[in-house]
């Protein structure tokens, strides 16, 4: 091969290589895959489960979701309770946690939010 078409494709493959130094991937891949593991160390339990247990409260968690009537919005699909719940387990387990009682998950409009999503609970250790 010719020094002159060697010296082209160093240059053109410096050229690509510099060029994509500066693109960046904006993901949640890495957060969703957390928020999975640290909530399966984490059960669902009734609050008198948890009463007839030893324990310790380790405070209130809450997780929620607004849809806007903006054009970006209208083709996302709501998540479900369960996925909210899974947000209050990673909650909980950041927390040292392994137990959490659901108090409520509920639908309203509120605001700018014409689907508002609101799931509370609380923390527990439990033995």
């Amino acid at each position: 091969m010719p020094a002159f078409m060697v010296l082209m494709l160093m240059l053109m493959a410096s050229l690509l290589l510099q060029g994509c130094s500066s693109i960046k991937f904006n993901t949640n891949v890495l957060d969703v895959g957390e928020q999975n593991i640290r909530a399966n160390d984490v059960d669902v339990y009734s609050q008198q489960y948890v009463f007839n247990r030893q324990y310790k409260d380790l405070g209130n968690v809450d997780a929620s979701y607004c849809q806007q009537d903006r054009p970006t919005d209208l083709n996302k699909i709501a998540p479900s309770d369960e996925s909210l719940i899974k947000s209050l387990k990673a909650q909980v387990q950041r927390r040292g946690g392994n137990a959490l009682v659901v108090h409520e998950c509920k639908r309203s409009s509120y605001g700018q939010c014409s689907l508002l999503i609101e799931c509370r609970g609380t923390g527990y250790l439990i033995d």
